[in-house]
């Protein structure tokens, strides 16, 4: 599928295309849309560039049910 979206609001917007697949990516991303390697495809960022927007938009890679799920594997192998 393709979106095209016309270059006259990219540019009222004052966004790149790049910087508009970013957004895009991260809200997906951030919405659990999509996963990281996805989002990271979607946006065309390499691995350091991409982690680098998450640290710096301050978003979890971790879901709090994801959390739960590791501390509920933690119990059991440790008997808690």
């Amino acid at each position: 599928m393709a979106i095209v979206i016309d270059d006259k609001i990219l540019a009222t917007a004052n966004i790149s295309e790049r910087e508009l697949l970013t957004e895009i990516a991260f809200l997906l991303y951030e919405k659990n849309i999509i996963g990281l390697g996805k989002a990271r495809e979607f946006c065309g960022l390499g691995f350091i560039e991409f982690e680098a927007e998450i640290a710096k938009r301050n978003i979890s890679r971790f879901s709090e049910a994801s959390l739960q799920q590791d501390v509920d594997t933690i119990d059991k192998l440790f008997g808690k």
